[in-house]
């Protein structure tokens, strides 16, 4: 479905800019390692599939490639002699759609299964990624705080921000964010068509009143060390999924390393 979307989520301002910052790095970057964009997600499976394949067709013709299973498997086994008619960098690229492809095949159908499944997987593919993508072993994850989090999510189960701070033991630093109030963009289902929603309103005991009260549009807040008291017990969180705005009570300081406060959002309208 999001594929036939064109993940409307990342259709912004925000993403183009990215985009063409990177491309400006990497055109003067000199001797300096590249900047990467890569998805670590397993919810385009035809699109990762289909990069393992051509990349097959091009080293191994001959390599069978219905199974992603096989094909994952068949590229580690020939590793140094598929890179030697390659590049590292273009097998890893392949290795990386044949692991998100062959991860789908084995998707839960029960919804309450998947949401657990997909966290896991993403996190199993962000590792992968700063194992091989990476050049001084650090990763930039750029998604929703529900994913990237350490506690438990807005959908009951463990995330991937929880599996990466396990496996690397408090070098996995996230930042979260939070609005005041303003626009975004959800997908209204069954029509599937991109509407606009508010933030649910600030009430007395939600962090945003008390962000609010600097008076500062946008404010990074770190969540380590000796914070006050409101910041550091439970309050209400407000924010938006893909498909609805949200309130829920968090710990922060134990789901984030530091949020992002900003006062009004904007909503994106610059869809392909």
């Amino acid at each position: 479905m999001h594929r036939e979307l064109g993940y409307w989520f990342w259709a912004s301002e925000e993403i183009v800019a990215v985009v063409e910052w990177a491309r400006e790095y990497n055109r003067t970057r000199g001797d300096r390692p590249p900047v990467e964009i890569v998805g670590f997600d397993v919810t385009d499976e035809k699109g990762a599939g289909d990069i393992a394949i051509a990349y097959l067709n091009n080293v191994d013709p001959a390599s069978p490639a219905e199974n992603m299973g096989a094909v994952s498997a068949n590229l580690l086994a020939h590793e140094a002699e598929f890179v030697a008619r390659s590049s590292q960098r273009m097998f890893d690229a392949a290795l990386q759609g044949a692991t998100v492809a062959a991860a789908a095949d084995q998707a839960p159908s029960r919804l309450d299964e998947y949401f657990a499944w997909r966290d896991q997987n993403m996190a199993a593919n962000a590792i992968q990624l700063q194992q091989r993508h990476s050049s001084n072993g650090r990763l930039i994850l750029w998604g929703h705080q529900e994913h990237l989090g350490k506690t438990v999510d807005i959908q009951s189960v463990k995330p991937l921000g929880k599996w990466l701070d396990e496996h690397y033991h408090g070098d996995y630093f996230v930042i979260g964010s939070s609005a005041g109030g303003g626009q975004f963009n959800v997908l209204a289902y069954p029509n599937t068509q991109i509407v606009t929603r508010q933030y649910m309103p600030i009430t007395q005991d939600s962090y945003e009143s008390n962000f609010r009260s600097a008076a500062i549009p946008m404010i990074l807040i770190p969540l380590h060390g000796d914070l006050p008291d409101w910041l550091a017990s439970r309050h209400h969180l407000r924010g938006g999924s893909s498909v609805a705005a949200y309130d829920l009570t968090e710990d922060l300081k134990t789901k984030l390393d530091a949020i992002v406060y900003i006062d009004q959002t904007t909503r994106s309208s610059n869809f392909w």
